[in-house]
């Protein structure tokens, strides 16, 4: 039977809020893992970090246990660490076939098959393309045939690349078997105050919109013509809820977190999820990506009353992207900052809802000014939570695509730290926007350390972490700083990061 596992690399603790709140489970390794059992294969997920294994420990257990497939599928920002583990696997265990796939490896595939141990690269909807393969990997090499599996890119005797034609995406998801929730320890994950026992899950993949910036849509599309157009297909609310319910009554999970791009759609999908949620009195936290133009429509259906009757803490995380209409424009961006203001307004009506909104800065003409006037809008939208996000041209995307004149080189070697590789702009420096960023962060978010914002609301637990975040950062930052600069104490560089996020810092046991 042939051995597959699924692997998250040892990585740096995240301090964005802390130790625990920083780490979610891998929901693509659960829905993958589910099919392959299906499927009569022996598969096994392995979260270095959730688990504590470093870097000697996950050599020990690839080199003892022999898997035949190994599979990666690492976030953007620690994609360095999913090739590293590649090299180690190939050096534990020569005989193993590394897979690499999700949003960053499946558009970076000729340098992976170039320049690292990736022997096949899955592009787009991993599940089924992840199964044909590995059944391929089980036959005699004489007659192993990869050029038959669509949605894969690899190697070929010659050593040229070989890129097959575009896996179409699964039409109706409720075809997948429940996530291999039971292949986890949920107690490693999500055990924090932000997010407390939280549990990730999705009704729904890919979106209605192409927003340049964006890989999610492009990921899950479909093809035509020599083109990829956006495709949305959603679980059906039963079978959703039915996986609401595993999460809350097997595995006493409180928090859930929504990895949907823009959840709320389909106005009719969610009314019917919501009302059923609670006729069943399967009632949880939420995290939610939303789309701005749709809560209203929703509110005026009586749709959003439903959703925040489902939820306890509702956390609405919503991208309204830049101030002026021209530029949301630009980005492809489907509504305007009226669609904005009407949903900021719905979402201070209700008590529960902590609102989120994101912002892209560093566009290729960023100035201060624009910056200024960005927070200054914010103001009048009055949300709970700012975030002010550097443009990031990931690979793949429309963006990165038509404006690689003006994409900044960098380490590969590095870490990805959402700051360091960038768009060049015109008239301030990279060094300039990071400055920005801390300055008009911090001219949103200090009126909002008040008391009664601390203490006296239903949500205030995600105020105080917020600020616990931000003053645990600082004293961070301060404290190396010291020992560099006044004390002259060697500060290694690996052995923290200063990232958009925060202080990442190196774990004990990431070495060992």
């Amino acid at each position: 039977m042939t051995k597959v596992f699924l692997i998250r690399a040892p990585r740096y603790v995240s301090a964005l809020f802390g130790k625990h709140d920083s780490l979610m489970p891998p929901l693509a390794f659960l829905s993958l893992a589910a099919v392959l059992r299906e499927n009569d294969l022996e598969v096994k997920i392995i979260d270095c970090s959730a688990s504590k294994i470093g870097w000697k420990s996950i050599r020990k257990i690839i080199e003892g246990q022999k898997p035949d497939i190994i599979g990666i599928g690492e976030e953007t920002a620690f994609a360095h660490e999913g090739l590293r583990l590649a090299e180690l696997a190939k050096e534990a265990a020569p005989h193993c076939k590394i897979i690499a796939g999700g949003y960053c490896y499946s558009y970076m595939e000729d340098d992976l098959l170039k320049n690292s141990a990736i022997d096949l690269v899955v592009v787009g909807e991993g599940e089924v393309t992840f199964l044909e393969l590995a059944k391929e990997m089980d036959k005699d090499d004489t007659n192993k045939d990869f050029s038959k599996i669509k949605g894969i890119r690899y190697k070929d005797k010659d050593g040229n690349i070989v890129k097959t034609s575009k896996r179409e995406p699964i039409q109706d998801l409720d075809e997948l078997p429940i996530p291999a929730y039971d292949l986890i320890d949920f107690d490693d994950y999500g055990i924090g105050k932000l997010w407390d026992k939280v549990a990730p899950i999705e009704h729904s993949r890919g979106c209605v919109n192409s927003c340049s910036f964006c890989i999610l849509w492009k990921h899950f599309g479909t093809a035509k013509n020599k083109r990829i157009l956006s495709c949305y297909r959603t679980k059906s609310a039963e079978r959703t809820a039915q996986e609401v319910e595993i999460l809350l009554k097997r595995y006493r999970m409180k928090t859930l977190y929504w990895c949907d791009g823009a959840w709320n759609i389909n106005g009719h999908w969610n009314r019917e999820f919501s009302q059923k949620l609670v006729d069943d009195g399967l009632i949880s936290n939420w995290w939610i990506y939303l789309n701005a133009d749709l809560v209203p429509r929703d509110e005026k259906t009586g749709t959003f009353k439903k959703m925040i009757d489902a939820s306890g803490q509702f956390n609405a995380v919503i991208g309204v992207e830049r101030k002026e209409d021209i530029e949301l424009n630009a980005l492809n961006k489907s509504y305007d900052q009226d669609d904005v203001a009407g949903c900021f307004e719905i979402l201070k009506r209700y008590p529960s809802v902590w609102a989120v909104a994101l912002y892209i800065v560093g566009i290729p003409d960023e100035t201060e000014q624009k910056i200024k006037e960005i927070v200054d809008h914010v103001q009048l939208l009055n949300p709970d939570g700012l975030g002010l996000m550097p443009l990031e041209p990931e690979e793949g995307t429309d963006f990165s695509q038509g404006m690689s004149h003006l994409i900044s080189s960098y380490d590969k070697d590095h870490y990805y730290d959402y700051l360091s590789r960038g768009i060049k702009m015109r008239y301030i420096t990279d060094k300039q926007l990071r400055k920005y960023i801390r300055k008009y962060s911090a001219k949103f978010w200090m009126p909002k350390i008040r008391w009664k914002d601390l203490f006296g609301r239903q949500n205030s637990i995600v105020h105080r972490e917020m600020m616990k975040f931000g003053i645990n950062a600082t004293k961070a930052k301060i404290k190396d700083k010291i020992k560099r600069d006044l004390l002259g104490m060697p500060v290694p560089r690996y052995n923290y990061r200063c990232t958009y996020f925060g202080i990442a810092r190196k774990p004990e046991w990431y070495d060992l």
